[in-house]
């Protein structure tokens, strides 16, 4: 919040840096977290960076984590979701990795 960022966080998260340091997903993740698949657009200079970050220090707490880059903007990662097979089958294949049924 405190370099370059929309404005639409200003009025979403507000001034108070307190309150940004509760709202954080990287301040308030834990070792208990599930497992978690980030997907970035290599497209925005700052999103598989902050991606990186948010791995790096969910791996330092055990967390189990993965990194999907994407040549999408961000409603491209969305949208393209089960609509392009080979993208959709780097998402499926996190998913199978957790042995869930």
């Amino acid at each position: 919040m405190q370099g370059r960022h929309l404005p639409l966080y200003d009025r979403a998260f507000g001034k108070d840096s307190s309150y940004w340091q509760k709202a954080s997903p990287l301040h308030v993740l834990r070792n208990d977290a599930h497992p978690l698949l980030a997907v970035c657009s290599t497209r925005r200079r700052d999103a598989c960076p902050q991606a990186d970050a948010y791995a790096a220090k969910a791996r330092q707490l055990g967390v189990t984590v993965s990194v999907v880059r994407e040549d999408r903007s961000h409603g491209e990662i969305n949208a393209d979701l089960g609509a392009d097979p080979a993208y959709t089958a780097r998402v499926d294949s996190f998913l199978s990795s957790l042995g869930l049924p």
